[in-house]
């Protein structure tokens, strides 16, 4: 969605969020303004004013208050109608893909019917195997032939060799949450999981979905083994380990971003993401300000304020 993240709800109606659930009279689809701001449609000058001032809670008291829900008990909802474009509170998860997302919202008792939503659920884009002909996208749904040729190039597509090969990003993930993946040596967790992550490479025949959450998770866990040998690892190898840390990592980022869709909401898994990237030494000052300036409209857009909130990253840190 693009307002009221997933569900998209408003244009005059009265509109709340009660426990990430969205109770509305009607529904549209629009972008949010580009000062729009997280809680109530404060623009972003707003929010920094209140900030400075120490007055945070205004926000809060001023667009919401706490009443009965029937069925739900106590909840906070709007304290005044909320124009076009000034709800952008998740949810979900917005990384999800369109099956995950509607199950969550099923049982918050209401169905997306966003833009996003709508799009999806005739096309998972998380699902979609680029050909290597960039022309054409196979699909691994299960409701799609399992054999699929491409309409530019003719090149033939396994739905189940792909299935195979989504199947060893997600082994190879299970085994970096194992207490031997801790223990073990970040250059040779490099030389395993590279192989794997190739998999999932745009272009590679019969290859799993590049944007899939198991090949995104399989890239930052190889971007971060990258980073460790790098900064943990004394040696020469050091700026090329470094290198290598920021290539997958913006390879990482910029298909989470695809992810999240058309909306603004990013998770917190990515804001932790920008962080991970800008610990790091850049040689390029050009790339370094342009992921500076991504954390800031990240935080201001999701925090109100322009950097991370205490907490949020404190596993990066460990």
């Amino acid at each position: 969605g693009r307002s009221c993240s997933e569900c998209a709800v408003g244009d005059g109606g009265f509109v709340s969020c009660v426990g990430g659930v969205c109770l509305s009279e009607r529904e549209f689809v629009s972008e949010p303004p580009s000062d729009a701001a997280v809680i109530g449609g404060f623009t972003k000058s707003e929010i920094e004013q209140r900030l400075s001032s120490g007055n945070y809670s205004e926000i809060v008291q001023e667009r919401l208050k706490l009443v009965d829900i029937p069925g739900k008990g106590k909840g906070y909802v709007a304290a005044k109608q909320i124009k076009q474009g000034e709800v952008c509170i998740s949810s979900v998860p917005p990384r999800s893909n369109y099956q995950d997302r509607q199950e969550k919202l099923s049982g918050k008792g209401f169905r997306c019917r966003c833009e996003r939503c709508v799009e999806e659920s005739i096309v998972d884009p998380q699902l979609l195997v680029p050909c290597k002909c960039g022309k054409f996208k196979f699909s691994i749904a299960g409701d799609v032939p399992r054999q699929q040729s491409c309409s530019a190039c003719q090149c033939q597509f396994e739905r189940s060799a792909a299935m195979a090969n989504l199947r060893s990003l997600e082994a190879a993930n299970e085994f970096m949450r194992t207490h031997s993946a801790a223990q073990a040596d970040p250059r040779e967790l490099v030389k395993k999981l590279n192989p794997v992550a190739e998999l999932a490479t745009v272009g590679r025949v019969n290859g799993a979905p590049p944007n899939h959450l198991q090949s995104l998770q399989l890239l930052n866990n190889l971007a971060n083994c990258h980073y460790f040998v790098a900064t943990r690892i004394p040696g020469p190898h050091r700026k090329t380990s470094l290198g290598a840390f920021f290539d997958i990592k913006e390879r990482f980022m910029t298909a989470y971003e695809a992810n999240h869709g058309k909306t603004m909401q990013r998770d917190t898994n990515y804001v932790q993401s920008l962080h991970r990237v800008l610990m790091g030494d850049f040689s390029d000052k050009d790339k370094k300000k342009m992921w500076e300036r991504k954390l800031v409209e990240t935080c201001v857009w999701h925090f109100g304020q322009r950097s991370i909130p205490v907490g949020v990253t404190t596993d990066v840190h460990s």
